[in-house]
């Protein structure tokens, strides 16, 4: 999947860092957005294999960036994945209901989360995805404050 492009956007320099590191470990191209209304621009312009972002960013939130991008028809098949604090029920729904491919609550396990960006980026692409061998990309995201 080296030619993958992954969009990330988070509050949080350390999660950036941390998710940069483990996406670009696995070969994946990262673009990096700093607030919500940049994510839009650059989803437009850059056309992302898949978007990873908080669900509560500035400016505009991760759940309004996914309702404006399915909206429009050259990103709406651009799968999103929301990695927040934000865990109650309501939050992951709310989450899905605004265009979210998948929802995964700070804290969590890098691998869990490489897992699920292949797998998305393979449906998103209309594959099916299959067993695979598991990397040593081992860490935890803690939640914000």
């Amino acid at each position: 999947m080296q030619d993958c492009l992954i969009l990330i956007a988070d509050d949080s320099q350390q999660h950036i860092r941390a998710l940069q590191a483990a996406l670009c470990g696995k070969g994946y191209r990262v673009a990096i957005a700093s607030d919500g209304a940049e994510v839009c621009l650059m989803a437009v312009s850059d056309m992302p294999d898949l978007i990873l972002m908080d669900a509560q960013l500035s400016k505009l939130s991760g759940l309004a960036v996914a309702r404006r991008l399915k909206r429009i028809p050259a990103t709406r098949n651009i799968p999103i994945i929301f990695a927040s604090s934000a865990g109650q029920a309501e939050d992951r729904i709310a989450g899905l209901r605004a265009g979210g491919s998948d929802y995964i609550v700070k804290p969590f396990y890098m691998e869990e989360l490489l897992e699920r960006v292949r797998i998305h980026i393979i449906l998103a692409r209309g594959g099916r995805p299959g067993p695979k061998d598991s990397g040593s990309a081992k860490g935890h995201i803690k939640g914000t404050p």
